[in-house]
């Protein structure tokens, strides 16, 4: 996660603290990372596409290990502001 995102996460919790806070941010983050159908599962550390600090729809992923030396997948993201796809690789 970005940290401009962290930091804009904060400064529009206000003077949220302890679990306020925390319930603040989890239903912003649930809320603002949405998936089309699953959440992504990632082979390796997390890697949301964020396009202007917002975070992209997750669309899908799909196993491309066949193409590879390794164990891949090809994550799919989706900018409804331009209405274009970005993807991300991950290799184990």
């Amino acid at each position: 996660m970005p940290d401009e995102y962290m930091t804009k996460l904060l400064k529009n919790a206000g003077d949220l603290k302890g679990v306020e806070l925390k319930k603040h941010l989890k239903a912003t983050i649930l809320e603002e990372f949405r998936v089309l159908k699953s959440k992504p599962r990632w082979l390796q550390s997390p890697a949301w596409v964020f396009i202007d600090g917002k975070p992209l729809l997750f669309v899908g992923q799909l196993d491309i290990t066949e193409i590879w030396h390794d164990t891949a997948r090809l994550y799919v993201f989706y900018d409804e502001a331009t209405e274009k796809y970005h993807t991300v690789e991950q290799f184990m």
